[in-house]
C-alpha cells in the first residue's frame, strides 16, 4: 500500500483557510445581525422622530384648513430625508387632507396601517411592487385631527448592510491571504531542516564518513537537528563495533572449526598409527615368523590406505564429498580391529575370546 505523503506547508494551509473561514462566516453572521438590528432600531427612531415633528406641527394648519402650508410640511419631509418614499395626513375620519404621491394617492394604502383608538403608534412593514416600506402611523391631538403616516424605504437599512458586510468580506479574504502567505513562510521555515533531515536519513552510509546538519535555529527544529547528528553518530559507532564483534565471531568460529577438524584428524589416523606401531613390534620382535609378517601385512596395507584416504580428505576439505553408504563385512572388520589391538592385549595379559 502506497503512503499518501501530505506536506506540511499543506497542512498549515488547509489549517489557516479552516480557521479564518470559519470565524469569518461567524463573524460576519454576527456582525450581519448586529448591524442589521442597530439600523432598524435607528431607522425606527428617526421614522418615529419625523412622524411626530410632522404630527406636532400640523395641527394648527389642520384647524385652520390650511392645505398649502400642509402640503408645505408633507413636502419638506421628502426633501430632508431622501429615504422617505411617500407621506400624507388623513383626518379624523381616514379621508385624505394632503399626500405626496405625484401620480395620485393610493386608496388601498389607507387600510395597510389602521391606527387603533389607544394606541400611540403603530409601525408596519408594507411592500409595493419591489420596494419594501417601514410604514408608521401618528395620531394628531390624540386622533382628534387626525393621523400623519410616514413610510421610509427599507432599501437603505440592506444597503448600508451590505457595505458593511462587503467590507469584512474583503478583510476575511485580505487576512486568508496573509493567513496563506503566513503559513506557507512558516511551513518552509519548519519543513526546511526537517527536509535536510529526511534527506540525509535517506542517504545515509554507515560505512562512510557521518554526515553532520548543521543547526539553523536554537528552538525545537535545532534541537531535533542536534539530536538527530548525535544518534547518527551513535549509529556508525555501534555500526562499527557490530562489524568488529562479527570479525571476531567468525574468527573464533573459524579456530573452533579447525579445532573440532584437527581432533577428528588426529582421530583418524591415531587409530591407524597404533595399529602400524602394534604391527611393527610384533614383527621386530619375530622376524623369522613369516606366518605373522604375511598375516599383518594386509592390515599394514589398510592402515596405509586409511591414512592416505585422510590426508586426501583434507586435501579435498574445500570441495566435501557425500557420504556413501555401502555393504561391509562385519567379521573382517573385527579381525582388523582385533590386529589393531592385539599387541596391547599381550603386553596386558589380556586373553580374548572370539565367537563369530
Amino acid at each position: 500500500m502506497k503512503f499518501l505523503r501530505i506536506h506540511l506547508q499543506t497542512k498549515f494551509s488547509v489549517a489557516v483557510i479552516t480557521v479564518v473561514l470559519f470565524f469569518g462566516s461567524v463573524n460576519i453572521y454576527l456582525i450581519y445581525q448586529g448591524v442589521s438590528t442597530a439600523l432598524k432600531k435607528e431607522l425606527q427612531k428617526r421614522l418615529i422622530y419625523i412622524a411626530k415633528n410632522l404630527a406636532n406641527n400640523c395641527a394648527t394648519p389642520i384647524l385652520y384648513e390650511d392645505i398649502i402650508t400642509l402640503q408645505k410640511m408633507v413636502d419638506e419631509v421628502l426633501v430632508l430625508d431622501r429615504d422617505i418614499g411617500y407621506c400624507f395626513i388623513l383626518d379624523q375620519n381616514n379621508k385624505i387632507i394632503v399626500h405626496s404621491f405625484a401620480d395620485g394617492f393610493p386608496k388601498e394604502l389607507i387600510a395597510a396601517n389602521i391606527l387603533g383608538a389607544n394606541d400611540s403608534l403603530q409601525i408596519k412593514l408594507l411592500s409595493s411592487g419591489d420596494e419594501v416600506y417601514r410604514d408608521i402611523a401618528i395620531p394628531i391631538l390624540s386622533g382628534e385631527l387626525g393621523i400623519v403616516r410616514v413610510g421610509v424605504r427599507q432599501h437603505q437599512i440592506q444597503s448600508q448592510i451590505q457595505r458593511v458586510v462587503i467590507t469584512f468580506v474583503a478583510m476575511v479574504v485580505l487576512f486568508l491571504i496573509l493567513g496563506i502567505l503566513g503559513a506557507v513562510i512558516i511551513a518552509r521555515f519548519i519543513t526546511k531542516p526537517i527536509s535536510n533531515i529526511v534527506e540525509v536519513a535517506e542517504r545515509l552510509d554507515l560505512e562512510a564518513h557521518p554526515v553532520r546538519i548543521k543547526p539553523t535555529s536554537r528552538d525545537e527544529i535545532g534541537y531535533l537537528t542536534v539530536k538527530f547528528n548525535q544518534m547518527i553518530q551513535r549509529l556508525h559507532r555501534l555500526y562499527h563495533q557490530l562489524k568488529d564483534s562479527q570479525q571476531k565471531l567468525i574468527q573464533t568460529e573459524k579456530m573452533a572449526a579447525l579445532g573440532v577438524m584437527a581432533a577428528g584428524i588426529a582421530h583418524e589416523i591415531n587409530n591407524p598409527l597404533a595399529g602400524l606401531q602394534n604391527a611393527i613390534r610384533r614383527i621386530l620382535a619375530s622376524p623369522s615368523n613369516q606366518e605373522q609378517l604375511h598375516r599383518y601385512q594386509p592390515m599394514i596395507q589398510s592402515a596405509l590406505n586409511h591414512i592416505a584416504e585422510v590426508v586426501n580428505n583434507l586435501l579435498g576439505f574445500a570441495h566435501p564429498l557425500e557420504d556413501v553408504v555401502e555393504p561391509v563385512d562385519l567379521e573382517d572388520l573385527i579381525e582388523k580391529a582385533l590386529l589393531l589391538v592385539a599387541y596391547r592385549l599381550e603386553k596386558n595379559r589380556i586373553t580374548l575370546k572370539k565367537e563369530i
